[in-house]
């Protein structure tokens, strides 16, 4: 009996310490991960608990040389000397980033389990002389636009927060915020806006323009897209459209003006300008509203010819005109403003076939994780992602050969896979698309929180619309709550998710229902609910290269 006491003790007493242990084994395991520099953008690292490190080729690519004595390393960095110490993970030598970052003065900031911001500190603004002055602990690239109402420069600092204490004697004129997690905007406000160039040549610490009160254009659409910065004077190419003095606006019957495989184009006349910007909204797979507002249509309004189009309502409000527009499949609309009137942009998958074929395409199918990379992992421990996914890709390989698609799987075994080189296989091998199959997880332990969620990458029209196909398969046949189709922007806003920003072809990842949830886990772990699932996915493709319902 004494023995059988003892024993009961000792148990109670290591169960604790095995589930300790076990975490303590997973968490120090090394991840595949990304880290982003806001200088260079992101990079690929490896997470052991909460350090990340990077390879000697990246801090090469920072512009940061290093010299190694033994495990320590010296590194020049940002004007300054840092000593730290390296580890070998999976035989290389690598270098701890919040290390080094930590000596620099910035900041890391975990962005879920799979990326890692590094930003800098925005340490004093000041104004003297006539000459504004930006101090930061690491380097910045200032982006300089115009704002309206009221008139205002803007001085944009990406991947930096703000100092509580980073501002000096400033006028009133000048403010400083957190614009968001990821930026800081200095503003100046005056009704005649100092003449700055859109950008500095150079990254920096030390920032400063001295301050010349000249007239430039004023651009009213906010701050430009950095990769097309908009002229810094004469006049703006693309004027604001103003409403004619007398008469109402009115939207003439909308005319097909260029459809091909592609893309579908179709302008809507109008007699002035609109006042107020266009709006558009999805309602569902196969129809989306296009709202005109301050407009009214013309008393006799046609339908548009088109093989994609199915029905266009036009429904009159007071204050607007509605086009509701029905097609015959998936497209991603996309609206711009000419002088002559509203052209919206329906792109489509330009390798489509009748009915929906997936016979001759070239699909890549990538299993998430792999290898050292087991990915998320069951409360109990029972199942790892990357078995999983493993499972559920080599059944969709499965329906799709049975369905005529050439199909690669960029893994068919329990082994790591670089980020990079996953999508480089769609690019290689001239695929027509991309998909990532994942599983998601949420830190609370047994958590009630199931669904399944589709990303695209960025603003990608055929990665949504692919994205959107797909999801609604999976919501409608799976049992699982929809989520929704997102951008990896809503995820990890400064760089989106590597597999999908590396593709060169349409490109989803399919987070397929979370593996904390109890309910969700015993679905994931069927193999009819993987086959479920792998039918679903190929009726979302199928409905993607369809050019009918």
């Amino acid at each position: 009996m004494e023995i059988a006491f003892r024993m009961k003790r000792l148990l109670i007493c290591l169960v604790p310490w095995m589930a300790m242990t076990a975490a303590a084994q997973t968490a120090d395991a090394p991840r595949q991960v990304e880290v982003v520099y806001s200088n260079v953008g992101p990079a690929e690292a490896w997470r052991v608990g909460d350090e990340c490190y990077i390879a000697p080729s990246v801090l090469t690519s920072w512009h940061w040389p290093y010299t190694m004595t033994g495990s320590d390393a010296t590194i020049q960095a940002e004007g300054r000397t840092l000593k730290v110490q390296t580890k070998i993970v999976h035989d290389r030598v690598l270098f701890p980033v919040r290390a080094i970052v930590d000596q620099l003065g910035a900041i890391c900031r975990w962005h879920g389990n799979e990326e890692l911001d590094v930003f800098g500190e925005v340490r004093m603004v000041t104004v003297k002389d006539g000459t504004l002055s930006i101090d930061t602990t690491i380097s910045c690239k200032p982006h300089i636009f115009s704002l309206t109402d009221p008139s205002r420069l803007v001085v944009e600092l990406r991947g930096m927060v703000m100092n509580k204490r980073g501002t000096g004697d400033l006028p009133d004129s000048v403010q400083v915020t957190q614009e968001d997690a990821n930026s800081v905007r200095v503003v100046y406000q005056s009704d005649n806006i100092p003449r700055l160039p859109s950008s500095t040549d150079d990254a920096t610490r030390h920032w400063e323009r001295r301050v010349d009160f000249k007239k430039v254009t004023v651009y009213k659409s906010g701050p430009p897209n950095p990769e097309n910065p908009p002229p810094t004077g004469g006049q703006d190419p693309n004027p604001p459209p103003v409403r004619a003095e007398q008469g109402q606006v009115i939207a003439q019957s909308p005319v097909v003006t260029r459809e091909d495989s592609s893309s579908l184009q179709l302008g809507i006349p109008l007699n002035v300008p609109l006042q107020s910007a266009p709006r558009w909204r999805k309602i569902d797979l196969y129809t989306f509203e296009v709202t005109l507002p301050g407009a009214q249509f013309e008393s006799n309004y046609r339908q548009p010819q088109s093989e994609s189009i199915e029905k266009v309502t036009f429904i009159q409000l007071d204050d607007a005109a509605v086009l509701r527009i029905k097609t015959t499949r998936p497209v991603s609309p996309q609206l711009s403003t000419t002088d002559a009137g509203i052209l919206i942009t329906m792109d489509k998958p330009a390798t489509y076939t009748g009915g929906g074929s997936v016979a001759g395409k070239i699909i890549v199918i990538d299993p998430g994780h792999g290898g050292s990379d087991s990915g998320t992992v069951s409360p109990d421990r029972s199942c790892k992602e990357k078995d999983l996914t493993l499972q559920i890709a080599t059944d969709l390989a499965q329906e799709l050969t049975a369905a005529g698609a050439k199909v690669i799987m960029t893994r068919d075994t329990d082994i790591f896979i670089p980020l990079k080189d996953r999508p480089a296989v769609a690019n290689n091998n001239g695929a027509n698309l991309f998909i990532s199959i994942h599983v998601n997880s949420n830190a609370t332990l047994n958590s009630t929180r199931s669904g399944t969620t589709t990303y695209y990458h960025g603003h990608a029209p055929l990665g949504q619309m692919l994205g959107e196909s797909v999801e609604h398969e999976i919501a409608s046949t799976s049992g699982i709550p929809e989520l929704g189709t997102l951008s990896d922007l809503t995820r990890f806003p400064r760089s989106g998710m590597a597999v999908l920003r590396y593709s060169n072809v349409p490109a989803i990842l399919v987070e397929t229902a979370y593996i904390t949830c109890p309910v969700d886990r015993s679905k994931l772990c069927s193999p009819s609910f993987q086959m479920n699932l792998a039918r679903s996915i190929v009726r979302g493709i199928k409905e993607f290269f369809s050019n009918a319902k």
